[in-house]
């Protein structure tokens, strides 16, 4: 069974989970904050609604896992620059009749994206795992062998591109009536809200304009992938 954006009641949860309803009520809120590991959500009565999947899958440590999260590193790219899906079609190859015999290409691939978010947390969040942070960053592609990267020129126009399809006048208006004290803590909930209520439609037509600014300026629309910041925290 797998996460789903959108609304999962309580019991979608506890079978996730693989647990009983009875057993997911007893433990909630210890499984609520492993949940957000794996996706961001929003209670509501009788269940939750999930905006963004991270890991679609419960993964168990296993010994299977164990040896994912100890070896994924050492097939991501010397450059930092990769993804979870490459990395686990490459370790599905190479392991397949060893130490990963009788695991779906995708399950491994499941595997590499928890590995690499307990190692270096969430790829549009402001954390971090054990071993340092990662950030998306854009390419003109992402070749099995090595991602082609933008030029410094290329870099720039993409930095542009997206301040103008993401970042709008009316956003720096918000900002500054909020700081200067002009919009009251009323407004500002209201404002929160009306944005939560559209936020899918305008991240869409967001995307799209960004698309359409890329095409424009690039000639391509540059594919986003992970890379791996190599920082211990203690």
């Amino acid at each position: 069974m797998e996460l789903k954006v959108g609304k999962m009641s309580t019991r979608e949860l506890a079978e996730w989970f693989g647990i009983g309803y009875g057993s997911f009520r007893n433990k909630k809120e210890e499984k609520l904050k492993e949940l957000s590991f794996y996706c961001s959500y929003q209670l509501v009565y009788g269940g939750i609604i999930i905006d963004k999947i991270y890991v679609s899958e419960y993964i168990r440590p296993t010994p299977a896992y164990k040896f994912v999260l100890d070896n994924f590193e050492k097939h991501w790219h010397k450059s930092g620059l990769d993804t979870a899906a490459r990395v686990g079609s490459e370790m599905y190859y190479t392991y397949k009749d060893n130490e990963l015999k009788g695991l779906k290409e995708s399950t491994i691939k499941q595997y590499v994206a928890k590995a690499r978010l307990e190692k270096y947390g969430h790829v549009y969040l402001d954390d971090h795992g054990t071993e340092g942070s990662c950030k998306p960053e854009p390419v003109v592609d992402n070749a099995w062998e090595e991602a082609i990267q933008l030029s410094p020129e290329q870099y720039e126009i993409w930095r542009e591109c997206l301040k103008e399809a993401y970042y709008s006048e009316k956003d720096a208006i918000i900002e500054e009536g909020i700081a200067l004290g002009y919009i009251s803590e009323v407004e500002q909930e209201e404002i929160k809200r009306s944005k939560e209520e559209t936020q899918k439609e305008i991240r869409a037509l967001k995307h799209e304009k960004m698309m359409v600014l890329c095409s424009e300026r690039l000639g391509f629309y540059p594919n986003q992938i992970t890379k791996l910041i190599k920082e211990l925290y203690f």
